[in-house]
């Protein structure tokens, strides 16, 4: 099963920025309000698109059916992630201002910066669909694999994948361990 993870530079308008962007990931039209194509066996209709949040802040895309869509931004980036399964996405710039004792003892001491642990958990809270109320109930595991290291949130196992995208960005995706998972990213050169 494959996540796939796009990221690319954001106008202004950061939402306006993550809808033409999953519009194009889509290969549908942005038309006059925001709307998509359901196409069906039987007929095709106009489905407003947008991003909604649910009771716990997770946005998620009204329009797109039969995949999950998660969404993040920071600076000039906007990424989305497509799965068949919830998944969850974070890119933030790496300023220094997350602070390492937020983190577990064994988390901190992971070879990884701040703000890359901090991106890892963030998108595992938006795959599991709970607030960062739950950042306590969110730990990394030491030890990367093939399959990204692995989390738990709420007891629930998870993998997180983190990379690098641009000079001073990271960004996260993270899905659930049930099945084996292939990050896909699309994401614009380091030089970007």
């Amino acid at each position: 099963m494959d996540i796939n993870i796009y990221v690319a530079r954001a106008g202004s308008d950061l939402r306006l920025s993550a809808r033409l962007l999953l519009c194009q990931v889509l290969d549908e039209p942005l038309l006059p309000g925001a709307i998509v194509r359901e196409v069906t066996l039987n007929n095709t209709r106009l489905l407003p698109l947008d991003f909604t949040p649910d009771t716990y802040g997770k946005p998620f895309a009204a329009g797109v059916h039969g995949r999950h869509v998660s969404w993040s931004h920071s600076g000039s980036y906007v990424a989305v992630a497509l799965c068949e399964r919830p998944c969850g996405v974070d890119v933030e710039f790496a300023d220094g201002d997350v602070v390492r004792r937020r983190f577990m003892p064994h988390e901190q001491a992971l070879p990884l910066s701040t703000t890359a642990i901090w991106v890892m958990k963030e998108s595992l809270l938006k795959c599991a669909g709970v607030g960062l109320m739950r950042l306590s109930h969110c730990v990394i595991e030491p030890g990367e694999s093939e399959e990204g290291y692995q989390a738990h949130v709420d007891g629930v196992a998870m993998h997180t994948w983190v990379w690098p995208f641009a000079h001073g960005f990271v960004g996260a995706a993270a899905l659930d361990a049930d099945v084996p998972h292939h990050p896909v990213f699309h994401a614009p050169p380091k030089s970007a």
